[in-house]
């Protein structure tokens, strides 16, 4: 009776797809996938066939974003079944319509404020120094952006009623969806939450970028001669790079202010997370899980490190928010992982938050005590 009954099912699914009425047709061959063990993997195929044609008519209406999510679905029921074909087409669908999703998204034009005045008190800062190394010093100090307890009380402010319900998708520039986030009554808010802290916390670093870092940088440039030797001197003697790494850290930096800040981070990438590796150990924290019956030890990668107990200690509160934002937060920046895989090309290596993070450990180099 319960074959019986299934295969009804199906065949009203079946007949109300054929209608294009997509939602409907996926309820009644949930019931049935259900109620039949014999019927379950013909009912999930017909499911995720129902996904891939609805996700295909709404890329013939350019809904990019839609069919994305449409095909993303289609996958998750090919996958139970495991239909090799299905999944390969459907995989190259899903990121076609990524990068159609961006060519179709409105650019939001907001207002740029004026930020002469900024722009001149940060030239101000570090002219008419002394020295290189003291100009530098000032440098480092040139921007503070607000705490993660302030950028959190403005994101809580900001929230919208339709935060509630709306999901949204976050697509990287080569059309990969990297976070999916769900409303409040999907997430408990925390997603949505930390959504908009991100958000946030790039309007500040675009300010502080354009306002404060580069026209700093300028002036910096303008009085001074800035050579290889002086920052290896600088790496010398701070306690954040370990030894045996000053060459190196410190070609990074003088990449940056030569303005090459693509091939900067690169460097600079590999070379901040040992630091903080490094100090973390000092610490006294646990960096080599041990695997496989205690024979195998694998470092632990920067988002893991940033999550360890001691890290809140060794570097505040404030900076572990910037360092996950920037490097490893899917949300955020996320610079670390399009470093390790290669995903940045000869412009989006050069981006703001690139800037900003060659800013932050130059910054955190000079002031780092233990």
């Amino acid at each position: 009776k319960r074959e019986n009954i299934s295969k009804k099912l199906i065949a009203i699914g079946n007949k109300i797809s054929k209608s294009k009425n997509y939602l409907l047709a996926k309820d009644y061959l949930n019931v049935a996938a259900q109620s039949s063990k014999l019927e379950r993997n013909n009912c999930l195929l017909l499911i995720a066939e129902n996904y891939e044609k609805e996700g295909d008519e709404r890329s013939l209406e350019s809904h990019g974003g839609v069919s994305h999510f449409l095909y993303g679905k289609s996958l998750e029921y090919y996958l139970k079944i495991d239909r090799k074909e299905k999944i390969t087409t459907i995989r190259r669908k899903i990121e076609k319509s990524g990068k159609n999703a961006r060519k179709g998204m409105i650019t939001l034009e907001i207002p740029i404020p004026d930020m002469s005045v900024e722009i001149e008190a940060a030239k101000n800062h570090v002219s008419e120094k002394e020295s290189l190394r003291i100009a530098l010093l000032f440098f480092s100090t040139v921007c503070i952006l607000p705490s993660l307890k302030e950028i959190q009380e403005i994101a809580m402010k900001n929230t919208s009623v339709f935060d509630d319900v709306m999901s949204r998708i976050i697509i990287a520039d080569d059309g990969r969806c990297v976070a999916n986030i769900g409303g409040h009554s999907e997430s408990g808010g925390d997603e949505i939450l930390n959504h908009n802290i991100q958000r946030n916390l790039q309007i500040y670093i675009y300010m502080a970028v354009y306002g404060r870092i580069l026209p700093a940088l300028s002036q910096l440039k303008n009085d001074h001669s800035i050579t290889l030797p002086i920052l290896e001197s600088l790496c010398e003697s701070s306690e954040l790079v370990p030894k045996g790494r000053e060459k190196l850290t410190s070609y990074a930096l003088w990449l940056g202010f030569d303005s090459d800040f693509g091939n900067a981070i690169h460097l600079l990438c590999p070379q901040f997370e040992n630091m903080i590796r490094v100090e973390l150990k000092r610490a006294g924290s646990q960096t080599r899980p041990i695997l496989k019956g205690g024979t195998i030890e694998h470092e632990m990668a920067l988002s893991n490190l940033m999550g360890l107990p001691e890290c809140k200690e060794v570097f505040g509160e404030d900076l572990v928010f910037e360092i996950k934002s920037i490097f490893t937060d899917d949300l955020g920046s996320n610079l670390r992982n399009d470093v390790a895989h290669g995903l940045l090309d000869d412009n989006s290596s050069s981006c703001i938050e690139s800037v900003y993070a060659w800013w932050m450990i130059l910054k955190t180099i000079i002031h780092h005590r233990r």
